[in-house]
């Protein structure tokens, strides 16, 4: 059962970029929409005695026309501000993973108390920084606001417009915040985010109206990789010094050619771990997947 009250952080609502790009009556909405989700079972979803809330039901309980609320739901959605699960059924993502994270303190606490645990459920807090909820922070529609350096940014955004093609809305495109929340919480780019894109873009019969919309399908693929891979030994990461990267770049320069299973991404892409001072114009530029074993 929910409480009286539900969280709700001002600087956080005027923040989202998803929000932002919606008229004021749309953001009037989801206001209303966000109510009736806090007194639902489960919380965060947008049902009423268990059951999906209609548009002829939102209307009526917004105090709109029906064709209003059809307008205003379609914006909302294209603009990336809700989800819905595999019924459709409309539910928040900032009050989905607050209700998850609740209930999972619930448990913790109730097993606080058990003999057998050393430490006990909750670990101690570690440290924060002062500046640590700036540098990371989740907005109501689940969107992150911290940002990447400008020119990760740009190279993140052009990676998701070759993946996608044209089936994404060009002011959709521009707010990356959905794709940037999944890789600070370890989706990777190059074997979960890309290839899901592409792979949805592909059937789509119109353009998505932000990023958002892949977010669920992406998870999805994370999992199941995940899954896949349990019990498999994974490479371990070991640093390179400078000496043996300039031996890497000059053999990359030579030929052409770029291992990235073995070395990671390429200069100039995404997560490349390439020390910037050993990067000179052109690399990584038309270079091909290495032939044989990189060395």
């Amino acid at each position: 059962m929910s409480g009286p009250w539900m969280k709700f952080y001002p600087s956080d609502w005027r923040a989202d970029p998803a929000l932002r790009m919606c008229s004021m009556a749309a953001r009037g909405l989801w206001i209303e929409m966000l109510c009736v989700m806090h007194e639902a079972e489960p919380r965060g979803h947008l049902l009423v005695n268990g059951n999906p809330v209609t548009e002829r039901q939102l209307a009526a309980l917004a105090g709109v026309s029906l064709k209003e609320a059809g307008a205003l739901v379609g914006e909302l959605e294209q603009a990336g501000v809700f989800s819905r699960d595999d019924n459709g059924t409309v539910y928040s993502r900032r009050m989905k993973c607050d209700e998850e994270k609740a209930n999972q303190d619930k448990a913790n606490g109730k097993r606080g108390g058990n003999p057998k645990l050393n430490r006990g459920v909750n670990p101690p807090d570690k440290a924060q920084k002062p500046e640590a909820r700036n540098q990371k922070e989740t907005t109501p529609s689940g969107v992150v606001s911290g940002a990447l350096p400008p020119a990760d940014l740009e190279m993140l955004t052009s990676r998701l417009l070759d993946a996608a093609g044209e089936n994404i809305q060009p002011h959709g495109a521009l707010v990356v915040g959905p794709i940037l929340e999944l890789i600070t919480q370890g989706v990777d780019l190059e074997t979960d985010i890309l290839p899901t894109v592409r792979s949805r873009a592909s059937r789509l019969k119109r353009p998505a109206g932000s990023w958002a919309y892949f977010v669920d399908a992406i998870r999805d693929a994370h999992a199941q990789r995940l899954e896949a891979g349990r019990g498999v030994t994974k490479p371990v990461v070991v640093d390179v010094d400078d000496e043996r990267w300039a031996k890497r770049l000059r053999l990359a320069r030579e030929r052409l050619q770029w291992s990235t299973a073995e070395w990671g991404p390429a200069p100039g892409i995404l997560g490349s771990r390439v020390p910037q001072n050993l990067i000179q114009p052109g690399d990584g530029q038309g270079w091909s997947e290495w032939k044989s074993e990189a060395a």
